[in-house]
């Protein structure tokens, strides 16, 4: 009974483990832009629209994913949803994103971290 009560305990703290884990490693970082969404209209930019805004000037996009900037937003027609685009990059493309308006989710204060589970295999 021990031992079943030891692996049980063993592979609960391997699968926390596994999920608590940062996505990002030493050479890629995490970048958003907003999607420029407004209360009571119509959804703002898709990802992947957005996401060729940085394939086009040579920044390889190796995951993206539409989010939530984590700020409180007043609750009026035309204001801001929070709804941001992001996107993990190679930190070397990290200027290139950077002029086209593209930040570090570092820069959010109030932004909860997510795993991102959208994989982009190729950048056509």
């Amino acid at each position: 009974m021990k031992q079943i009560l030891i692996l049980g305990l063993c592979v609960l703290v391997s699968a926390c483990t596994h999920q608590t884990q940062p996505q990002n490693n030493a050479h890629t970082i995490k970048v958003f832009k907003s999607d420029q969404s407004k209360q009571c209209e119509a959804n703002g930019i898709a990802p992947d629209d957005m996401r060729q805004e940085l394939i086009q000037v040579g920044v390889d996009v190796l995951c993206s994913q539409k989010a939530y900037d984590g700020m409180m937003h007043a609750s009026v027609c035309e204001g801001s949803t929070g709804a941001i685009n992001i996107f993990v990059i190679h930190k070397d493309n990290l200027g290139d994103a950077k002029a086209l308006g593209f930040m570090p989710v570092s820069t959010l204060r109030d932004y909860q971290d997510a795993v991102c589970v959208r994989k982009n295999t190729t950048n056509n």
